[in-house]
């Protein structure tokens, strides 16, 4: 009799043990994301690491409290685009297997329209036709940090540029880029070069090309450009052509903006302002600076270089004014347009980085 219930007991014990391994367990490791920072409608991979009693039969539910989420729900990952204004998000994800659930959040932060910081390919900007582009490093205060080097491949181009084609229909002002820039080498040091049987001149350049307000019958604003020599030239800076437009009284200039209008005819004109702006043309070899430009919200345009701001204009305003132009401004592209060497050789290494755009700030 006792080994029956010995037998018994055993048996028991065995029942017991075999419930205990079967009973669900999950805890959460952690909800990751590619990156910390995000502009507006970037597509974001997400994903969980759990410990469970069941991978297998463990149930994935993804909520966010902006943005939208784009891949089938039960999965351990997922897909968020972003919203198209910036701001401090949440990301939930609520795991269960069983009768256990395990749950966990994450800020997503959300911090500008746009931006680009070539940490890695592909990257957002494209090339002109003879641009020469490749990622590189650099350890800043004990960082990697990544950046991208351009110059022009060509023996027949006075210059080149970088392209950001945003493909967004709704993209209008206000609106504002900036980025770090500069020279890793051959900064350019002569007012004006000559390439094969082409001449022009060693500016650097920002330009918003523009397109029509879909809702207006009017002419418009086709092109914004602010240009300026990064470096004391020589023989020196050019002389204001005659007739030119000076609004700060100056002979000869290192700085031009140019807007270009388009009537309904089709017809474009530039209207050139030339200025002196002497913190524009600091720049040596290594020494990488902050320059960004801005339309606000009454069409005046701004000019900042290394969070100062060096120049407010009402030119884009009293164009449009003087044009009877109705409707807004819409964005199209961002062109960062630099210059080759004389004769194509010693040719200027451009540095560029950090490049950010925004609908919601002037971008110092």
């Amino acid at each position: 009799m006792k080994r029956i219930d010995k037998f018994i007991i055993g048996l028991l014990f065995i029942f017991w043990l075999t419930g205990c391994s079967d009973e669900s367990f999950i805890e959460i490791d952690s909800l990751s994301s590619d990156g910390n920072e995000f502009f507006c409608n970037q597509k974001v991979k997400i994903w969980m690491n759990v410990n469970s009693s069941d991978l297998w039969h463990t149930d994935y539910e993804w909520s966010a409290d902006g943005g939208t989420l784009t891949q089938p729900q039960g999965l351990d990952e997922m897909t968020w685009k972003a919203p198209n204004i910036p701001g401090t998000y949440t990301i939930r994800c609520k795991v269960t297997v069983g009768d256990k659930t395990d749950i966990r959040e994450k800020k997503m932060f959300v911090s500008s329209y746009f931006f680009e910081k070539f940490e890695k390919a592909p990257y957002a900007f494209s090339g002109q036709s003879s641009t020469s582009l490749s990622l590189r490093t650099e350890t800043v205060n004990g960082q990697v940090n990544g950046w991208l080097r351009a110059n022009v491949n060509s023996s027949s181009e006075v210059n080149r540029y970088l392209n950001r084609s945003f493909g967004d229909p709704e993209l209008s002002t206000p609106f504002s880029i900036r980025a770090r820039l500069g020279f890793e080498s051959n900064a350019p040091t002569l007012e004006t070069i000559k390439v094969g049987n082409k001449t022009g001149n060693t500016m650097l350049e920002y330009q918003l090309n523009c397109l029509k307000d879909p809702a207006s019958e009017t002419g418009f604003v086709n092109r914004i450009s602010f240009s300026w020599y990064p470096t004391n030239v020589t023989p020196g800076f050019p002389v204001v052509p005659v007739g030119g437009i000076s609004p700060d009284g100056s002979t000869t200039y290192n700085s031009k903006v140019s807007i270009q209008t388009r009537n309904t005819l089709g017809l474009t004109t530039t209207q050139d302002y030339y200025y002196t702006i002497s913190k524009m043309s600091t720049f040596t070899n290594k020494n990488y600076k902050k320059v960004g430009m801005a339309v606000d919200e009454n069409y005046q345009l701004h000019v900042f270089m290394e969070g100062e701001e060096v120049l407010t204009t009402p030119v884009i305003s009293e164009l449009r004014t003087l044009n009877q132009m109705q409707g807004g401004i819409f964005i199209d592209n961002w062109r960062v347009i630099f210059p080759n060497g004389n004769g194509g050789a010693n040719r200027p290494m451009l540095y560029f980085d950090d490049a950010y755009a925004s609908t919601t700030e002037l971008l110092k």
